[in-house]
């Protein structure tokens, strides 16, 4: 009897140290903790508890109140006592069960809870909880981020794909897909160079290996251009088996790093660059015939861009002014250069300047300057600028030094008389319109003189042409003593002279009559002559207030002449 006593006691005793072990436990557990018997009543709730839900044994004495208010959705409640019903149904003394579930606490707020309920031997169950928001939503973000990354990843505008530490293929994008044909989900997860089949026909190692393993000479061996900046390799290789009939690739890899340091995997960039490759190709020949052409070209040949950067100049540039691309690398030098002197410059400048703004692609804009050579020799020179679809500027120079030389003696020619020296009909009618022009735009007055030197027919009758030749030379040089060197003097005919005389003052006419009087007879005494040399003059007044036609001019001035010639008296006194 006394020993079944002391044992009872004794087990009570236990079972008193027991629960107060329990006791400090659950007071102190780091999660909160409930027991519910088997009636689903909740006989404990720890602090940690009520400090996770803002719930006491008073608001949720049992598991009926709990589930309405921590899930006060009646569907997702409905899901979740679904849940909790088959995992007690199914569940042994001791098994852990865990479940995750977002809770509803008190002051409205979710939570997303790990539960682990454990069914005890005497039908009661003990439950932790363990509040995993924060981890939920890091985890939530990582995923999201992860996502993110593979999205963009997936749409990188170059093909591109990842491979571990141990060579199996992690991510495969869009544009390699595009690139090689082969689906993302049939590359993913293959290693053992399976990558290697699409660009080389079977499997082998590549570029993104020997980022992996460095080291690997036997890889690198397989490339015929190798270039490395740090990790970092680029290549550009042409495979016959890529493509139907081959193709350039340009390649870019390098390694991955945890963060440690560590390699975890390496990552290559490849670009089909045939299409690039080819048009440098053509390029180059275009430029190697170019270089060819404009060598041989017999003008001068310049490149040039907007800027004035001169890019090229052939030899015949050099020939032709003694420069090179050394001595002018842009048109500010060229033009301090070419062109010394400063105002002169300045007006080249600006029809250059004009001609960069205004150009159209294809149109050519000839333009003449006189250039100033290195040797310091000038030179007339007919640049033609083209702008071309690049932006650039092509023109070729000509050296037109003699041509312009040869036309203005033709022109000359044509516009002088032969005999006297003086203008011709044609010459006077170019220069004395462009006299009157100027007249209009300046407000002055002109004096047009008609004059005709008489006895004419008389001297070549009598005593010969010869002597009438020397009689019209004469009367040419004393009209070009009389008159100023802006004066436009011309022999418009047989014995008629002409003058035109611009600023003319008001009482110029007599003066002038006067002083080619007095020339004539200055002449007449010292050449000893057995005619006298004179002349009948007209002369009008043009207005540029009443402007007339130099036609109308000479017309009115040959009139005035004739009156003038008869009042004269003598036997010469015939027109």
């Amino acid at each position: 009897m006394n020993n079944n006593l002391t044992e009872r006691t004794q087990a009570e005793q236990k079972l008193q140290n027991e629960k107060h072990k329990f006791s400090i436990i659950s007071e102190n557990a780091p999660f909160g903790l409930v027991m519910v018997d088997k009636d689903g009543t909740f006989t404990h709730i720890n602090p940690k508890f009520k400090e996770m839900f803002g719930y006491d044994l008073h608001d949720i004495p049992d598991g009926r109140t709990w589930f309405r208010k921590a899930y006060p959705d009646p569907d997702y409640r409905h899901e979740v006592i679904s849940t909790w019903i088959d995992d007690s149904q199914k569940a042994k003394p001791g098994e852990h069960r865990p479940r995750v579930f977002t809770v509803t606490c008190k002051d409205g707020s979710r939570k997303v809870v790990n539960f682990i309920p454990v069914a005890l031997e005497n039908g009661e169950n003990i439950i932790s909880f363990e509040d995993i928001t924060e981890r939920t939503r890091a985890v939530e973000s990582l995923k999201e981020s992860e996502k993110r990354l593979f999205d963009i990843f997936d749409y990188l505008p170059d093909p591109t794909f990842v491979i571990n530490r141990q060579g199996v293929v992690i991510a495969w994008n869009k544009t390699m897909e595009e690139l090689t044909g082969v689906k993302g989900k049939d590359m993913v997860g293959k290693g053992n160079y399976e990558y290697g089949v699409p660009f080389y026909g079977k499997k082998r190692p590549i570029m993104i290996d020997l980022a992996l393993s460095p080291e690997d000479d036997t890889i690198e061996q397989r490339y015929p251009l190798m270039k490395k900046e740090k990790d970092t390799l680029y290549t550009e290789i042409f495979i016959p088996t890529f493509g139907e009939y081959g193709a350039w690739l340009w390649a870019k890899a390098k390694p991955l790093y945890d963060r440690y340091g560590n390699v975890v995997g390496a990552i290559e960039t490849i670009r089909d660059v045939t299409d690039n490759k080819r048009m440098i190709e053509a390029l180059q020949t275009e430029r190697k015939k170019f270089q060819i052409l404009s060598e041989s070209a017999p003008f001068g040949l310049v490149l040039f861009d907007r800027n004035g950067r001169f890019k090229y100049i052939n030899s015949k540039f050099t020939e032709l002014f003694g420069y090179d691309l050394s001595d002018v690398l842009n048109g500010k030098s060229w033009f301090r250069k070419g062109y010394p002197d400063r105002e002169y410059r300045e007006i080249v400048i600006l029809e250059w300047a004009h001609f960069v703004d205004t150009a159209k692609i294809g149109e050519q804009y000839p333009k003449v300057f006189r250039t100033t050579c290195k040797d310091g020799t000038e030179k007339i020179v007919s640049f033609t600028p083209v702008k071309l679809v690049t932006g650039e500027f092509l023109m070729t120079c000509e050296d037109i030094t003699e041509r312009t030389r040869l036309e203005e003696e033709l022109k000359t020619l044509s516009l002088i008389d032969e005999l006297t020296g003086l203008y011709n009909r044609r010459g006077f009618f170019a220069l004395g319109e462009q006299q009157l022009k100027i007249a209009d735009r300046m407000k002055k007055d002109v004096l047009l003189i008609f004059t005709d030197l008489d006895r004419l027919k008389w001297i070549n009758d009598n005593l010969g042409h010869e002597e009438g030749d020397r009689a019209l030379v004469a009367a040419s040089n004393i009209l070009k003593e009389t008159f100023r060197e802006s004066d436009i003097i011309a022999r418009i005919g047989g014995d008629e002279f002409v003058v035109l005389a611009m600023e003319a003052i008001e009482d110029i006419s007599q003066f002038i009559t006067s002083r080619l009087q007095d020339n004539f007879d200055q002449y007449n005494t010292g050449a000893k002559l057995d005619y006298t040399l004179s002349t009948s003059i007209g002369m009008v007044r043009y207005n540029p207030e009443n402007p007339v036609s130099l036609d109308t001019l000479i017309a009115l001035a040959d009139k005035l002449m004739y009156e003038d010639k008869k009042r004269k008296k003598g036997n010469y006194a015939e027109r």
